[in-house]
């Protein structure tokens, strides 16, 4: 039986792509609304909202139109209109973008990322020379609260790191085994390039996978 009101939630999970939405509801140990039909939103709410539970926790996936700042703003303003009584917001994705961690430690997909800041990546100045983007944290959005501060500090302590990826291991089995969508794709179809490769364009343009595919098939 899930809560009785939008009040009752108080995890907000936020995916600016289908694909990394449908990854967070296999997580879902029980489904109670899809797309506000029982919950509802609020007046001029336009958001897609999914609602489950996650372990002991009430979760609301929250589906972004698209990509972009603009879009991240706005969706998150109308979640916090309709969901009172969020207290954690997570942004989850495939982080396309993090090459490198501390220490010039290389990231390879499948890693599981944490960030314990957001940066404006666009935030910068204009010189003759080009647009030099501003990276320091003290010119980030602000940390976290104290809670989730604490939270990742203790994350970092070697045996609960240890007892924290036994656990992802352990949720990763469970998904993997209930849709074949989340296994690992067949050697044949895993195929990787170096990040200096140069990719050409997809055919069909709807298509997902790039010409340098089947290129690759060949060799």
């Amino acid at each position: 039986m899930g809560p009785n009101s939008r009040r009752d939630f108080t995890i907000a999970i936020i995916c600016a792509l289908p694909l990394e939405a449908d990854a967070v509801e296999a997580l879902f140990d029980e489904t109670y609304d899809r797309l506000s039909r029982l919950y509802g939103r609020e007046s001029g709410d336009t958001n897609a909202y999914v609602n489950g539970r996650i372990g002991g926790h009430n979760v609301v996936l929250c589906y972004m139109p698209g990509t972009g700042k603009s879009s991240a703003a706005s969706v998150a303003a109308r979640l916090r209109a309709s969901y009172t009584s969020i207290q954690l917001a997570l942004v989850v994705g495939t982080c396309g973008g993090t090459p490198y961690g501390p220490y010039s430690t290389q990231i390879f997909l499948g890693d599981v990322i944490i960030s314990d800041a957001v940066i404006e990546y666009d935030f910068g100045k204009q010189y003759p020379g080009g647009f030099h983007r501003t990276t320091g944290v003290s010119n980030s959005l602000g940390p976290p609260n104290q809670e989730i501060r604490s939270l990742l500090a203790g994350l970092r302590a070697k045996r609960a790191l240890q007892e924290f990826q036994g656990e992802m291991l352990q949720q990763l089995f469970t998904i993997q085994h209930s849709e074949l969508q989340w296994r690992r794709p067949d050697f044949v179809d895993d195929v990787l390039f170096k990040a200096s490769y140069h990719h050409r364009h997809y055919v069909p343009p709807s298509s997902p996978k790039c010409r340098c595919f089947n290129e690759a098939l060949k060799m």
